[in-house]
């Protein structure tokens, strides 16, 4: 057993099951030959239920499993980069796992939506009236906040992850991923807030990103508590 299991999608290439068969401390796990989402001893007494929790669910996961291995397996990867890729895999996880909305689409569309568009200047531009509109559609949608407060909640209390634990630190964490992700996509060159651009506070945010995105992964994979918080506390293993 080589520790990786290929799996063909519709489209013309693999996933990886990100299984590593064993760990030395000899082994450079920063190669792309080693890598793996969690070690093969975790799963042994319960492979078959990993592996089918985790086929069931490819369709579905693909893009946030692309997502996360990106941000693990390119050792030289600039950190904002592997920031926007952890972004994006955390709200693309949550729109697939939770509803998202405050209310039902139904309800919304019926009678919330159509409040909004009569409210509309009829005097505006029409190029600004069509954006507006297809804004208002997602207004339904939760935050980007809101996603991550979500997925913290998510997590086993059993685990007690500083984040899970200390609202202050992660009240400053969730705060300062949504304002450096809002400063990459709205760029204000007037914007007066302290954005935390250093490399010490981006590792921080992608560390506590890739263990929430890793710990509801596995959740949803059959591991137990003990296994999560284990790995949790892997030193990271691909890129340090």
């Amino acid at each position: 057993m080589d520790g990786v299991i290929k799996h063909k999608r519709k489209k013309p290439n693999y996933i990886n099951i990100l299984l590593r068969y064993k760990e030395d401390l000899g082994v450079d796990y920063s190669s792309r030959d080693s890598i793996g989402l969690f070690p093969f001893r975790f799963v042994e007494k319960n492979i078959t239920e990993v592996l089918r929790n985790y086929f069931n669910l490819l369709d579905l996961y693909y893009p946030v499993y692309d997502l996360y291995l990106y941000s693990i397996r390119n050792p030289s990867a600039i950190l904002e980069n592997e920031f926007r890729n952890l972004v994006e895999g955390l709200e693309a996880y949550h729109r697939r796992r939770f509803p998202g909305r405050y209310i039902s689409n139904e309800e919304y569309k019926r009678d919330i939506y159509p409040l909004f568009i009569e409210a509309i200047p009829n005097n505006l531009n029409k190029h600004f009236k069509e954006k507006l509109k297809n804004s208002l559609k997602f207004m339904n949608e939760f935050s980007l906040r809101k996603r991550i407060l979500e997925l913290i909640r998510n997590l086993p209390k059993e685990l007690d992850f500083k984040i899970q634990k200390e609202k202050g630190y992660q009240n400053d964490i969730v705060r300062n991923i949504v304002l450096i992700r809002n400063h990459f996509a709205h760029f204000d060159p007037n914007e007066k807030r302290f954005i935390p651009k250093d490399t010490v506070s981006l590792q921080l945010l992608n560390e506590e990103m890739r263990i929430i995105l890793e710990a509801n992964i596995l959740i949803d994979l059959g591991f137990d508590i003990e296994h999560i918080w284990k790995f949790a506390r892997i030193t990271k293993r691909f890129h340090h």
